[in-house]
């Protein structure tokens, strides 16, 4: 009897400790599982088409579109000023002229040089058809007309550079001549700006 019941005693707690055991498990399965629910609140709108604009204050200074300094392609003295500060020019006006009488006798000179080296080349021409001159003495004065050609032009450019003109069109901001002044080459004459487009010029941050 005795031994019966220790026998009874044994499997009643085992039965108890099973029973705990699994309570327990299952206690810690949903602990588990509640842990992993998080609710987090959404709020649900219909999908739409909008701008989305930003914003960036600054400050800077306004710059014309176009400006130039109007400089002495060759050097003179002034002897007229047909623009103040403040005109209006347009492209190619004439501004200021320098005297020519030097570039005028430049031109003359070159010009009288290169109508000799003409009538030479159109002579050695013919000759050199009736194998009256050598090649060589044929190319030596066709080179030489060619040099002085290129003199030629280059003192008539010279001597329409005497005509300063403007570049561009605008507003005379500046003068810097005045008339008897001796104006070297590349010196500064007026500077023009033209104020019919103004640009803001603003370095934006990445």
């Amino acid at each position: 009897m005795i031994h019966r019941a220790k026998l009874f005693t044994t499997i009643a707690l085992t039965i108890i400790s099973v029973f705990v055991l699994s309570a327990c498990s299952e206690a810690k399965s949903d602990i588990k599982v509640t842990e992993k629910i998080v609710t987090i609140p959404v709020t649900a709108e219909p999908v739409t088409v909008a701008a989305i604009d930003a914003t960036y204050g600054t400050t800077t200074s306004l710059e014309a579109a176009a400006e130039a300094d109007v400089v002495a392609k060759v050097s003179g003295v002034v002897t007229e000023i047909l623009v103040e500060e403040g005109d209006y020019v347009v492209a190619g006006q004439v501004l200021a002229q320098l005297e020519v009488e030097k570039l005028t006798l430049e031109l003359n000179q070159a010009s009288a040089n290169l109508n000799q080296l003409a009538n030479d080349l159109r002579r050695h021409e013919k000759l050199y058809q009736k194998n009256l001159v050598s090649l060589e003495a044929y190319d030596r004065i066709r080179f030489q007309y060619e040099a002085q050609k290129a003199v030629t032009d280059l003192a008539k450019l010279n001597l329409d550079f005497a005509t300063i003109r403007s570049p561009i069109a605008g507003v005379i901001a500046i003068r810097y001549i005045k008339t008897g002044n001796l104006l070297m080459q590349n010196m500064p004459a007026f500077h023009i700006t033209d104020l019919s487009e103004l640009h803001a010029i603003i370095h934006l941050p990445e």
